[in-house]
């Protein structure tokens, strides 16, 4: 089972040709005969819905339907700034959560994630298959992955409110919309909770990595799973290095894909705000999961920050937003080496629509960087590359 989809990728690092690309499908094609649960190829791009949600503060995000072990689909929070899938489940009562099929095998493992939200995410680890589907109702799903680790959360808390307990729940907990978090970053986790579009395999000239379409104005989304030239070499787009992991062990590589894990912080730009913040090397997460923030600003540029930024406490300077009417943007420079200026705007008081918002941990070595929030999704289509075993994954806006 190892040994023919390690082949098979390596036929994919020899010049294309017709004779390569049908000897790599072939391979993928006697895996799935031999081992039927080796499923998660990709053989052709495809797309996946996504919908809108209006969460409880008003704001908007995006979800996806999805089970585990041949469950039935549920809908969980579409989050680029997560890392891995995390399903509620009830263990007291299985009933409440039929998104979990028979299909799954659950570990020891304890494990924990917490949310910037504040939410508190608790159960053990699991392998199962994922499923997305097109719509709550579908029989058949779009695509299945191959058995992967995910996150069976039976705890959600935000001390002092439970959301989500082992008994299960009637309401879905997050957000007031969702019953998960399905976690698209492709960082490291040591709990392998990781990515699970990254464990895909793609073949016959798929190239690995996914698209995202998000549109608030025709309410319109999706994520297209596997790349083609259009994709990375659009000559509308504007393409960014993405830097690799840096806590992912010498030499790791994603389970099943054999890619790189790429960093928290995907790729690098810098920041104008107005004319007292400009800032060079900026760490940039790209976020569904969120509104705009800066994160963390050391002290050598807080004085900047103090001529644009209103704190809610001018001494400790915890959190602020931004003043309105300010000029925002984004400066980079692009795979081929041009400087480019992206995701500009005036600053406004709107969630998600030109507000800036500023969060400190009071922590001087805590990492300074902007989270995009899912403003830049409404702003571009966003691809994501993942590159070969060597790395070279790249983020393009177009």
């Amino acid at each position: 089972a190892r040994f023919l989809p390690n082949t098979a990728r390596g036929l994919y690092t020899l010049p294309a040709s017709p004779l390569t690309d049908l000897l790599q499908g072939g391979l993928y094609l006697i895996r799935r005969a031999l081992f039927p649960s080796s499923v998660g190829v990709i053989t052709a791009p495809i797309q996946v819905p996504l919908y809108f949600a209006t969460i409880d503060s008003g704001a908007q995000k995006v979800g996806i339907y999805a089970s585990l072990g041949g469950g039935a689909p549920q809908f969980f929070e579409f989050d680029t700034g997560g890392k891995g899938f995390y399903a509620t489940y009830a263990s007291s009562d299985p009933e409440f959560s039929p998104w979990w099929g028979d299909a799954v095998k659950t570990s020891s493992t304890a494990i924990q994630n917490t949310y910037d939200s504040g939410l508190e995410y608790q159960g053990y680890a699991a392998n199962t298959t994922v499923s997305l589907f097109a719509a709550p109702g579908s029989a058949m799903p779009l695509l299945t992955t191959g058995v992967s680790t995910v996150g069976q959360i039976d705890s959600i808390t935000a001390d002092p409110t439970t959301y989500w307990s082992p008994t299960g729940a009637t309401t879905p907990p997050v957000d007031g919309v969702f019953w998960g978090d399905f976690g698209m970053a492709p960082n490291y986790a040591a709990n392998q909770v990781s990515s699970l579009i990254g464990q895909l395999t793609f073949a016959c000239g798929v190239l690995p990595g996914y698209r995202i379409h998000i549109d608030p104005g025709t309410q319109t989304a999706w994520m297209q799973v596997g790349l083609t030239n259009a994709d990375t070499q659009n000559p509308a787009g504007l393409y960014f290095n993405m830097n690799l992991d840096p806590d992912a062990p010498q030499g790791a590589t994603v389970p099943n894909s054999g890619l790189r894990y790429y960093g928290e912080q995907l790729f690098n730009a810098a920041v104008s705000i107005g004319t007292a913040v400009t800032d060079s090397n900026l760490g940039i997460t790209p976020d569904t999961g969120a509104s705009t923030t800066v994160h963390n600003i050391p002290s050598t540029e807080r004085a900047a920050y103090d001529q644009v930024v209103t704190w809610e406490d001018p001494q400790t300077k915890v959190k602020g937003k931004v003043n309105k009417d300010l000029d925002f943007s984004l400066r980079g420079l692009t795979t081929t080496g041009t400087p480019a200026t992206f995701f500009d705007f005036k600053t406004t008081e709107k969630v998600n629509d030109g507000q800036v918002k500023v969060q400190n941990q009071g922590i001087e070595t805590s990492v300074y960087y902007l989270n995009t929030g899912i403003a830049l999704f409404f702003d571009y289509d966003v691809v994501y590359y993942l590159g070969t075993p060597q790395g070279g994954g790249t983020l393009g806006l177009i």
